[in-house]
């Protein structure tokens, strides 16, 4: 059986159980399968498969076809142009996320702090935010001093893995919020974070790769989906320098929460926009503190 015979044998068991792009997930997994990349997938689609290739396959196919996602079978994915290793204990990175990254990525070329800069990821789940700011900061000649923190023991341990996949220094504490920091620590330039912001009234609506597989503690903020942005929104400025900022990934109908939050919990003057993805949709809530905004 040639590449190209056995990808339309997996599309077409996949499409049998109505999934959304079927023919691309049978793809990632016939690559990652094959050990190849879509390159030689495609010069390699008219020869023999090896065997093990194939029960490795179908192997795969059949855990697809049960609604694992893709990111699990594989181990790993890819987020902003990076490789992190992925499991259950972590959601999988997404590109919506990419936008809060590009966002304060963006802010730091534009020279709008003094560096060097000291940046706290809260919930930092597979570590992608403070891995990806650490490593293209660093690769943009900015240098950056990033903690992140999550209450989860094994997303910690996979974030660790992907920080020395990258090879970027990250001091990783593990904790509820703020309360993962030892009392006395200084005060951050920037602080991050992709809290749980799913209701739990929406969890019907959720397709079973999200509600099967994916970590309840990092999906479900167990109220409305918006008690975790208050809980952090209370503390913030105690954590912040003078003229920090602040990048929340919010979901698509919270906008106007957040900056009702941000004016019913900041103390002191602050400027706050909500900032749309590549798809139109609210996606970040950005936070300027200070008197002197840039």
């Amino acid at each position: 059986m040639t590449y190209r015979e056995l990808l339309t044998i997996g599309t077409a068991l996949l499409e049998q159980v109505i999934l959304d792009d079927a023919e691309t997930d049978a793809a990632f997994l016939l690559e990652g399968a094959a050990g190849l990349c879509r390159q030689e997938l495609l010069l390699k689609s008219g020869k023999e498969v090896p065997a093990d290739v194939q029960e490795c396959f179908m192997g795969f196919i059949n855990r697809r076809a049960a609604h694992e996602p893709v990111q699990y079978i594989l181990g790993e994915w890819e987020f902003m142009g990076l490789e992190f290793k992925v499991s259950p204990s972590v959601l999988i990175p997404r590109q919506d996320t990419e936008t809060l990254v590009e966002l304060c990525l963006e802010d730091l070329k534009k020279g709008v702090h003094n560096l060097p800069l000291s940046v706290l990821d809260l919930c930092t789940g597979s570590g992608c935010i403070a891995i990806s700011l650490r490593k293209l900061a660093e690769e943009a000649g900015l240098p950056l001093e990033v903690t992140a923190t999550d209450i989860s023991g094994d997303a910690l341990a996979v974030a660790c893995e992907n920080a020395k996949l990258s090879e970027v220094p990250i001091t990783f504490r593990q904790g509820d919020l703020f309360e993962a920091l030892p009392e006395g620590i200084e005060k951050f330039d920037i602080i991050t974070a992709n809290p749980p912001y799913i209701a739990e009234s929406e969890r019907k609506d959720l397709a079973p790769e999200i509600t099967e597989y994916e970590p309840e503690l990092a999906l479900f903020d167990g109220g409305d989906g918006t008690t975790v942005y208050a809980r952090i929104l209370k503390d913030i400025e105690a954590y912040l320098k003078p003229n920090g900022r602040a990048y929340l990934e919010i979901g698509e109908t919270q906008g106007d929460t957040l900056l009702a939050y941000c004016e019913k919990f900041l103390k002191g003057p602050y400027e706050a926009q909500i900032v749309r993805d590549l798809c139109g949709n609210p996606r970040v809530c950005k936070i300027v503190f200070g008197e002197k905004h840039v």
